[in-house]
């Protein structure tokens, strides 16, 4: 693993009704995060609904983050299926995305 704390972990099962190495691992956080331009940063000043239609600045992968981006390169290479199992709320759904 290229990151120490996502093991991974192997075992042979049936996928699809083939026999198949499955490889199960885990990702830590997000991989990018959003945030809003400076002018709404101030929540004393700034309307709450107004945030509703502000813009959102993507962020860069922090260190950590590119750790795992790579992690899952590499533990996707020769994969031919790669199955999320993320939690089922928008914030899995928001992994899932990234």
């Amino acid at each position: 693993s290229v990151v120490d704390f996502c093991p991974v972990h192997f075992f042979d099962g049936i996928f699809k009704n083939k026999q198949a190495q499955i490889n199960v691992t885990s990702v830590a956080g997000h991989i990018f995060s959003r945030e809003f331009p400076d002018e709404f940063n101030d929540r004393k000043a700034t309307d709450p609904i107004a945030l509703f239609d502000a813009p959102t600045i993507q962020k860069e992968a922090t260190n950590v983050s590119k750790k795992i981006i790579e992690h899952l390169k590499t533990e996707a290479k020769g994969a031919d299926y790669l199955v999320l199992w993320l939690d089922n709320d928008r914030e899995g759904e928001n992994i899932c995305f990234e």
